[in-house]
């Protein structure tokens, strides 16, 4: 039974790398615009671009993203649909936890750079 833990444990391992290889590139497309890393508002504004379809999002036009209390609403909204736990929770295939891993960390970057 350990041996058949720690063989699941190493093929989800590689489908995460798998995914993460194969989503990079657009992934990095939604964080970077060339060298420069998007700011939070581009970013949240952008979600539809990398977020899976069956997620449902809707998108939080730029003129709901203006002043800082309603931008940290936005981002609020955000992280709760993309936060690791939350997609692990809710079951999402290895291929979406990879990309809500990403899109979490991203986020949390670009808010801590204008907030933090």
């Amino acid at each position: 039974e350990r041996k058949q833990k720690e063989q699941e444990a190493m093929h989800a391992q590689q489908q995460k790398s798998y995914y993460k290889d194969l989503h990079e590139q657009k992934l990095k497309e939604w964080e970077y615009d060339h060298t420069v890393r998007r700011n939070i508002r581009t970013l949240i504004q952008k979600l539809p671009d990398v977020l899976p379809a069956d997620f449902h999002w809707k998108p939080i036009p730029l003129t709901k993203l203006v002043n800082d209390a309603d931008l940290k609403k936005g981002y609020y909204k955000a992280v709760r649909i993309v936060h690791p736990d939350k997609s692990q929770g809710r079951g999402d295939a290895i291929e979406n936890q990879v990309i809500c891993d990403y899109v979490f960390q991203a986020l949390e970057q670009a808010f801590n750079t204008k907030f933090g």
